[in-house]
């Protein structure tokens, strides 16, 4: 399998989007959190959305190329940072017609130890 044939985001190394994350959890506040949506789809017409991309901050931080995840951070008045990514359950019924939902391996790859 060459380089070009996988996903962008399976090149990437995990450590990339964690180190992205520690800058920015070392400038938030303590007692402060920190919500990131990686968006949704806009609906074109009755049956058709537009092409979907994932925010750009989210990206940066998390890796994760989906819909409908949140990053959620909660830095306490020690120092210490919690994070968790939530994530849509699988919808075999929906995902007949949008896709298969890429989810906890996509976010164990993000490094994150919390998947809810």
């Amino acid at each position: 399998m060459s380089w070009c044939s996988r996903r962008w985001e399976e090149n990437m190394d995990k450590t990339f989007h964690s180190g992205n994350r520690e800058r920015l959890y070392g400038k938030m506040k303590e007692n402060s959190i920190l919500l990131l949506f990686s968006g949704t789809e806009v609906r074109k017409t009755n049956d058709e959305y537009y092409p979907f991309y994932t925010d750009r901050n989210f990206l940066y931080l998390t890796g994760l190329d989906s819909r409908e995840f949140i990053l959620a951070a909660r830095k306490d008045g020690a120092g210490a940072v919690e994070e968790c990514v939530y994530i849509l359950p699988p919808d075999p019924m929906q995902e007949r017609w949008t896709g298969e939902r890429r989810v906890w391996t996509a976010a164990a790859r993000m490094g994150c130890e919390r998947q809810l």
